[in-house]
């Protein structure tokens, strides 16, 4: 299964996990002969080997050390392709004070933090959880559910207003102001946000044999900023994976540059850049079902 790359998604199912003990890390000047201690984990440098292993065995086989750490592990599956989970953790423990060595693992991460503080540091990383657990969760007073007939005018107002800062860069309406949004609702894919009864965003999903694409999501403007559209964007996330397809893809105009780095933000990566239907578009793709990545633990 492939590995989260979504930020959020990250921080939010963090599920930090301390491992018992205390763990030191010690020099092998010569990688020839280590240590007899079970290494944990290593690291060749010209001035020696870097050896982690536990604090007990250290002081058996009597080796120097001057950090005592305890050790956590983030349970999060996470893709060894993910951009800022480090950032995000050693950012909130240096805002508590607390120092923090990263191990990267194939399957996991893996902070030694001092010994004296790990309990702190875990109290530091389930705070950092819990606000990226409130910042995924729908806004209060949205709701979602599939569109019908009756809000094809609705939709294509939402459009026309979301999309209308679009037409000074493009010299031209984008796609999503024209369609025929009788057609989207009845193709059965077409979900809606709503909020104090009206319309906020709105989802439109084509399925393919091996994706899910992404064809239209919108947010009114009103409501842009509030976490409507990162919703929306798990939501179809949600439903590759309900119908067994492994990837979604979406596209935006090459022009629209905020949304490049918004959908870099939420995990998709960029695949290819053409002259699609007329406009200059930049392709995105995001693993959500089987595939490579880290695999889960």
């Amino acid at each position: 299964m492939r590995g989260q790359t979504d930020l959020e998604e990250l921080l939010a199912d963090l599920r930090p996990e301390r491992r018992p003990g205390a763990y030191v890390f010690v020099v092998a000047p010569d990688r020839r002969a280590v240590p007899a201690v079970d290494v944990l984990a290593s690291v060749l440098e010209p001035e020696g080997l870097t050896l982690v292993a536990s604090q007990e065995q250290a002081d058996r086989a009597g080796l120097d050390y001057e950090f005592v750490a305890g050790w956590i592990t983030l349970r999060v599956h996470s893709a060894l392709a993910a951009v800022g989970l480090t950032a995000a953790v050693s950012g909130a423990l240096a805002g508590a004070g607390i120092s923090c060595n990263l191990l990267a693992g194939y399957h996991h991460d893996h902070l030694l933090v001092p010994l004296d503080r790990v309990e702190e540091a875990l109290g530091v990383l389930d705070e950092l959880r819990r606000r990226a657990s409130d910042r995924r969760a729908l806004p209060e007073g949205v709701t979602v559910r599939r569109a019908v007939a009756a809000d094809a005018d609705a939709m294509r107002g939402l459009a026309r207003a979301a999309y209308a800062r679009c037409v000074p860069r493009l010299g031209r309406e984008p796609a999503p102001m024209g369609i025929d949004y009788q057609d989207v609702v009845a193709r059965g894919d077409a979900w809606l946000a709503e909020h104090g009864g009206q319309l906020a965003g709105l989802l439109v999903l084509v399925p393919a044999a091996d994706h899910l694409l992404i064809e239209n999501v919108a947010v009114a403007p009103r409501l842009q900023g509030r976490g409507i559209g990162g919703h929306l964007l798990r939501l179809a996330e949600e439903q590759a994976r309900a119908r067994r397809l492994p990837e979604v893809r979406l596209y935006t105009n090459e022009a629209m540059t905020e949304n490049l780095t918004y959908y870099q933000r939420h995990g998709y990566r960029e695949t290819h850049r053409m002259t699609h239907d007329g406009y200059r578009r930049v392709f995105f793709s995001k693993a959500v079902g089987r595939g490579g990545g880290r695999p889960s633990a």
